[in-house]
């Protein structure tokens, strides 16, 4: 995850993750967004991935949910009237 944040950050740019922890300590899934480094024009995801096991329980919906609601609060100018 850090190269790709690095590799995000040389473009201008700043990698936000939310990932979900299974009750065991293991990563369950991730997904990304990448926004521009001044916070203002759009963002895009840049991924999701949740594993087999822990597949069909909303897992990606919610992880996609949280990362827009924190996304925003983070960078208000973003995407504004969305």
């Amino acid at each position: 995850m850090r190269t790709v944040a690095k590799a995000v950050a040389d473009r201008g740019s700043v990698l936000h993750t939310v990932t979900a922890i299974a009750g065991d300590g293991t990563v369950a899934g991730f997904t990304d967004v990448v926004v521009p480094a001044d916070g203002t024009g759009d963002g895009h995801g840049s991924g999701t991935a949740v594993l087999a096991t822990h597949r069909g329980h909303g897992l990606a919906l919610w992880m996609k949910a949280e990362s827009i609601r924190l996304v925003r609060a983070r960078h208000p100018e973003l995407c504004p009237g969305c």
